[in-house]
């Protein structure tokens, strides 16, 4: 009887947790305040549109190169900017995909091709070369042999 009573009031917990998840969302990842920060524009890679009929306020969430996170009030001056940098930027990125789906000069090939190299001229022979000056020296100190 007692184990029945555990699995019932386990079960029970369970299926609240997962009601309150799913109604309420992860708290965690809702803005629950504007930010004053006002990152450079060249550094926002995307955005979201936080709604408020999950989370306590309206805001759009900036997402910047290093990871960080931004919550901004959508009716900004600053944040409608950054809004329309990013859409014109995702849509140069979608226009450039659409002109050089034609062409094939990106295409990389299914099997590695190698470029010819120019083969470095071969080198004279020993007795042909210009002698060096560690040589020299090694050959006037052999002559040089002193009997002090």
């Amino acid at each position: 009887m007692s184990s029945n009573l555990v699995i019932v009031t386990l079960l029970s917990f369970i299926t609240w947790m997962s009601l309150t998840h799913a109604n309420n969302g992860p708290a965690s990842s809702c803005c629950v305040g504007w930010s004053t920060t006002k990152p450079q524009l060249e550094n926002i890679v995307n955005y979201t549109i936080q709604s408020d009929s999950i989370c306590t306020i309206k805001a759009i969430v900036f997402h910047t190169i290093y990871g960080k996170n931004i919550c901004s009030d959508p009716k900004n001056g600053w944040a409608k900017k950054a809004i329309a940098k990013v859409d014109a930027a995702r849509q140069a990125l979608q226009m450039k995909g659409n002109n050089e789906e034609g062409s094939t000069t990106d295409i990389t090939p299914a099997v590695p091709t190698t470029s010819k190299k120019t083969k470095a001229p071969a080198r004279k022979a020993r007795s042909e070369r210009k002698p060096r000056k560690k040589r020299l020296l090694r050959k006037n100190m052999r002559k040089r042999k002193c009997c002090c």
